[in-house]
């Protein structure tokens, strides 16, 4: 039981360590690329949909959201919603949904994680993990059916963080991703240590 507690605690550590190397490696836009956008910018703020937005909202813009960049935030963890709508209360270019996106619209499994690890939750067993995960039911909605029903415009570019479902969201957003989409940030694995999960060649 000791041996389990303490392999738990050092995968506890090193998830966490990972996540803030990721933040930090993180691409950076220029927001005044050349004066000739600026009106452009101000009619048509671009749109970044963060997909699994626990912790905070992604923004590869220096200065953060604000009047010509919005975020918009999806996150089904309560734990990590209401931190975020804390956080988030007094900025008016950031809105958030406790929603997972998924390959329907409807009520999914999330797999929560413990106190602590509630980032590392997903539409996917954690079992391979060693960790003790419990059923939740979440709401979901497909990332093509999101404008109409949830009220969000499409996005300019997406940044997904989803412990494994990344493709099941791209694949149920094929029309906003061919019309609408200039890009896309999105975690990776090079080995299916998830059963589900995506690999890098998948996405």
């Amino acid at each position: 039981a000791r041996l389990t507690r303490g392999s738990r605690s050092k995968q506890s550590a090193a998830l966490i360590l990972l996540g803030g190397i990721k933040r930090r490696m993180a691409a950076r836009l220029d927001p005044f690329l050349h004066p000739v956008f600026g009106d452009l910018f101000d009619a048509h703020p671009l749109v970044i949909y963060d997909i699994g937005a626990a912790g905070e909202v992604y923004c590869p813009v220096d200065g953060g959201p604000g009047r010509r960049v919005r975020i918009y935030g999806f996150e089904p963890v309560e734990r990590s919603y209401e931190a975020l709508i804390k956080k988030y209360a007094d900025n008016p270019y950031v809105e958030v949904r406790q929603l997972a996106l998924a390959e329907t619209n409807g009520v999914v499994i999330l797999y929560v994680l413990d106190q602590g690890l509630e980032t590392n939750s997903s539409l996917l067993p954690r079992d391979c993990l060693d960790l003790h995960a419990r059923p939740v039911e979440v709401e979901s909605k497909r990332l093509d059916n999101v404008p109409n029903l949830v009220g969000f415009p499409p996005a300019d570019f997406i940044k997904l963080d989803t412990e494994g479902s990344e493709a099941r969201i791209l694949d149920a957003g094929k029309e906003m991703l061919d019309r609408d989409v200039l890009g896309v940030v999105s975690e990776i694995s090079f080995w299916r240590r998830d059963a589900g999960g995506a690999v890098f060649s998948d996405i």
